[in-house]
């Protein structure tokens, strides 16, 4: 049993270490904007799967769906906070409404346990990830 407790330990001090490793990085703008937006999106949309596989086992919500779809309204709310919606931009207008629509099909399972938006919210997570992966490379500068 300690045995068991000791790797939880060292696998968690592992992430640790990853993670802050990546924030030192972002803090020292060693990664692109536009590389972080990008794993935010690829995380979103693999978040979406890992939540589809969770609740097809039996069609019902509990507890890990409820903290999968607590990652990804916290992965949207991150995306939608980048956005500069004060320039006016439509792109970034139209960008906030479909976070907020994956937030809110979030909401809809952790308040309601209502699994009716999942499938539309990741298409909107996928092609925010086709469309963010097929940018072109001259289009990837984000101020």
């Amino acid at each position: 049993m300690k045995n068991n407790e000791y790797k939880k330990q060292v696998e968690t001090s592992k992430t640790l270490l990853k993670k802050e490793t990546n924030l030192n990085n972002v803090v020292r703008n060693d990664i692109p904007k536009y590389e972080i937006i990008k794993q935010l999106i690829v995380g979103l949309e693999s978040e979406f799967v890992n939540l589809k596989k969770i609740v097809s086992v039996d069609f019902e919500v509990n507890d890990e769906a409820v903290e999968k779809a607590e990652k990804i309204s916290k992965i949207a709310f991150a995306l939608q906070s980048c956005l500069n919606v004060d320039k006016g931009e439509e792109i970034a207008v139209n960008l906030t409404w479909l976070y907020r629509f994956v937030r809110y099909s979030c909401k809809r399972i952790i308040d309601n346990e209502d699994l009716t938006y999942i499938k539309p919210a990741h298409l909107v997570a996928r092609n925010l990830k086709e469309g963010w992966l097929n940018m072109p490379e001259e289009s990837r500068q984000i101020n």
